[in-house]
Order: C-alpha cells, then structure tokens, then sequence
C-alpha cells in the first residue's frame, strides 16, 4: 500500500497519470502503453494490451477523452484517502 500523496506525487512527475479527488489514480494510456511496451519481448504483449484497455471500457474506466483509464487504488490509511 502507498501513501495518497506519494502516489499523486510520483504519477504527476512521472507522467503516468494523476490522482482524482476521489483517490483513484487515472494512468495515461499512451505513457503506459508505451512503457510496458519498451520492456516487454513477449509477441502476444500487444494484443493483451488491447483486450485489457477493451475490457476497461466495457467498464467504463477510461476516461471520457479516452486518454486515461481509472485503477482502484488502497492507501496505506484512512487518513491518507482525504484530498
């Protein structure tokens, strides 16, 4: 488990996403596909891609501009979950 502010923190100076106020992270797309992408030597790695971002919006957990998809996140403590 990480800490709110750690995690908000190191996904906006990454890059990889932001916090919503609600606590969910909402990770980029583009920056994650690409770095999963830069380490993987796996064939099938672009087709799983594919079905886990389909199956996200079945859910609806990509973001209306479809730029970002929302992960559930649990924080070290209940203080840490107030914006």
């Amino acid at each position: 488990m990480i800490a709110r502010e750690g995690l908000s923190t190191v996904l906006r100076t990454s890059g990889f996403g932001t916090v919503d106020p609600d606590g969910t992270a909402v990770l980029d797309i583009d920056v994650v596909e690409s770095a999963g992408r830069s380490v993987s030597d796996d064939p099938t790695w672009d087709t799983g891609w594919s079905t886990m971002i389909a199956y996200a919006r079945s859910k609806e957990w990509v973001t209306a501009d479809g730029r970002g998809v929302r992960a559930h996140v649990e924080y070290e403590s209940s203080t840490d979950e107030t914006p």
